[in-house]
């Protein structure tokens, strides 16, 4: 009796861990999609900061008209980024 209560705790952790295992990659995978959409992004604050001053950002000298099309950008990062 000893054994058996063993072998099925045994095949009930095992299954429990697979079943982990596969949560998270699926989490690092949709983490490392984040991170890959976010990099392809461009800078925002640069883009608020050019329209501020006279379409030239003062930080970065990135000029309102180097980030023309911003969400084209952000939607093509998007687009890259999701291989699916």
């Amino acid at each position: 009796l000893h054994k058996n209560i063993n072998k099925s705790v045994g095949e009930r952790l095992r299954e429990s861990c697979a079943t982990v295992d596969v949560h998270v990659h699926d989490k690092i995978n949709n983490y490392n999609f984040d991170v890959q959409f976010l990099y392809s992004t461009p800078p925002i604050a640069g883009l608020a900061r050019a329209a501020a001053n006279c379409r030239h950002a003062p930080l970065d000298t990135t000029t309102s008209e180097q980030s023309k099309n911003p969400l084209e950008t952000i939607f093509d990062a998007l687009l890259q980024s999701n291989t699916e």
